[in-house]
């Protein structure tokens, strides 16, 4: 049996989204897939704001790697890539949680 988001956590995923992407087609695959994901992991029995915080920190973890990568190569954007992912990885460790927790 998979689990629906609710309309407000459908709201928050899409807030997140549109909040940190300006490209409107990006927007609405990202938001798709992360509210699969985490409708996937809720009807596995985990909570709604730990399964996003789950989901972000892989996105932020697959910059931080796409930016090692590049770098590594010496590729141009490399600094922008890996600034993506640290920015994604600290909010979805602390920014994350603790508004799950203020509402």
């Amino acid at each position: 049996l998979m689990l629906e988001l609710s309309d407000r956590q459908f709201e928050e995923v899409e807030l997140i989204v549109q909040s940190s992407i300006s490209n409107r087609q990006l927007q609405l695959e990202l938001i798709d897939h992360c509210c699969c994901y985490v409708e996937e992991q809720m009807s596995l029995g985990m909570p709604f704001e730990e399964a996003l915080t789950y989901f972000f920190g892989f996105i932020a973890a697959f910059f931080i790697i796409i930016g090692f990568m590049m770098r590594m190569l010496h590729w141009p954007g490399a600094d922008y890539v890996s600034f993506a992912g640290n920015t994604g990885l600290i909010i979805s460790m602390f920014i994350l949680p603790s508004a799950s927790i203020a509402c």
